[in-house]
């Protein structure tokens, strides 16, 4: 389910056109805001599709399945680590096995994530509730965005491998 190809073209373009002149100077703050925007987006979707993957290799009962899609991924609105993915993974496979879990992960990639995704929330939480007002506003180039693409990539990977290995 961890599939990075579209993200990855999107986010080249971005900083393709990020880097062109532009006669509108608040074009690159555009590129960049939506950079961001698309990035979060991919995360929280891949983080769903890892917990939803999970659940259809282990539950058999549709009406579980349907909890967890309406009462577990539809009421997960974010992406950090310990607030929401490692909440989703304990409701679908409980506290010991998400210990278990931790246990396997590569750590330096499991930390690596969770600093990632924290920094990108913080960033996006900022650019979610404002918008740009005048060519002054700061918003980090694509490229910085998506140097925290690859560090999430290969942490989701990982959890999600070891989703996998785990004996349910």
């Amino acid at each position: 389910m961890v599939n990075n190809t579209t993200i990855v073209r999107i986010l080249r373009q971005l900083d393709s056109r990020y880097n062109k002149r532009s006669r509108n100077p608040r074009d690159p703050l555009y590129f960049s805001k939506l950079a961001l925007i698309e990035l979060c987006g991919w995360i929280e979707v891949t983080m769903d599709g890892v917990i939803l993957d999970c659940a259809k290799k282990h539950l058999s009962d549709t009406g579980n399945l349907k909890y967890v899609g309406e009462q577990i991924i539809r009421r997960t609105n974010s992406f950090t680590y310990e607030d929401h993915f490692r909440t989703m993974l304990m409701r679908v496979v409980g506290l010991v096995k998400v210990e278990k879990l931790e246990e396997l992960l590569d750590q330096q990639k499991w930390e690596t994530m969770k600093s990632s995704l924290k920094w990108l929330k913080e960033k996006r939480d900022q650019q979610a509730h404002t918008y740009i007002t005048d060519v002054t506003t700061t918003i980090d180039a694509p490229s910085v965005i998506g140097s925290h693409f690859e560090t999430v990539y290969k942490g989701l990977k990982d959890v999600e491998m070891c989703v996998r290995r785990l004996d349910i």
